[in-house]
């Protein structure tokens, strides 16, 4: 469903898209695919929900360095500091 969502550029499809990409959640784990999703809807001009999730997960997987990221300040707050809720 999320892969159906994303390929018609709904936004929190291509959100959650991502997650599963990246952290290989029903599907084979593929970063670099996840990752371009995420940023794509963090990247968007108008503010929705979908957007945030995707600066807020960016920020904290940075953060935390997990799924293949690797920890950076200088990143976290490029994400985080962008989210408007």
């Amino acid at each position: 469903l999320t892969r159906t969502s994303a390929e018609q550029d709904d936004s929190t499809g291509k959100v959650y898209q991502g997650i599963c990409l990246i952290r290989g959640i029903g599907v084979e784990s593929d970063w670099n695919e996840g990752f371009e999703l995420l940023v794509d809807v963090a990247s968007e001009e108008e503010s929705c929900d979908a957007k945030d999730i995707a600066l807020y997960t960016l920020g904290k997987c940075y953060e935390r360095g997990v799924f293949g990221f690797n920890k950076s300040e200088v990143k976290v707050r490029k994400w985080l500091d962008r989210v408007e809720s």
